[in-house]
């Protein structure tokens, strides 16, 4: 009974040490995807702002170039917190997507927007998409916008405020649908303006 013992306190103790390495292996600490966003970089950004911290599974965090060559596209890169034993110990990502790799950017040299479907916990893509507007404050004075949403074919107007006073902003509009069982959200219009109430983009 000893021997059996210890060989599956053994066989544990080997699996979870396995599990472990292939966790960190797999994964990126916020110094790593800071890295990976420089070298990826098409406006050669060396400082990227990570907003949202990945806190709970379907959560998303984000890293916005904050410098760079301003005539080139706005910059955002997308990871997921990965968990180790379902324990919030660690602070580590796998990478997801980004507008400098995905054929779904409008990276505009003000404004960038990206659309992306966030996955389940399966891996499968939820049925609805999350669509984000972006910028490096450095690059523009934008501070509120005004939106157009449909709804089921209903419009409704909508406006908020861009947090500016950080070094870059993100908005984002979830739930959006194309019509599938009769419903549908579409983001029909979206206009920035800067401090002195100036339009300055419209999408």
């Amino acid at each position: 009974m000893k021997k059996i013992a210890v060989f599956f306190f053994t066989f544990i103790l080997v699996l979870l040490v396995g599990y472990t390495s292939l966790y960190f292996l797999t994964t990126k600490s916020v110094a790593q995807c800071v890295e990976y966003c420089q070298e990826n970089s098409i406006r050669s950004a060396k400082t990227f702002i990570r907003i949202g911290d990945g806190r709970y599974v379907k959560d998303y965090a984000y890293w916005i170039a904050a410098d760079g060559d301003s005539s080139k596209p706005q910059e955002i890169f997308i990871f997921r917190k990965k968990y180790l034993f379902m324990t919030h110990g660690f602070d580590r990502f796998v990478f997801v997507t980004s507008s400098v790799q995905s054929k779904e950017s409008n990276s505009g040299a003000l404004i960038g927007s990206f659309q992306f479907h966030t996955r389940r916990d399966n891996g499968e893509k939820e049925d609805a998409s999350t669509l984000l507007f972006y910028s490096s404050t450095a690059d523009n004075d934008i501070v509120r916008y005004e939106c157009i949403v449909e709804e089921n074919g209903t419009q409704k107007r909508e406006e908020g405020h861009v947090n500016y006073g950080n070094e870059v902003w993100l908005i984002k509009f979830t739930d959006i649908r194309s019509g599938e069982n009769n419903e549908s959200k579409k983001i029909l219009e979206v206009k920035f303006y800067d401090k002195n109430n100036k339009l300055i983009y419209t999408y």
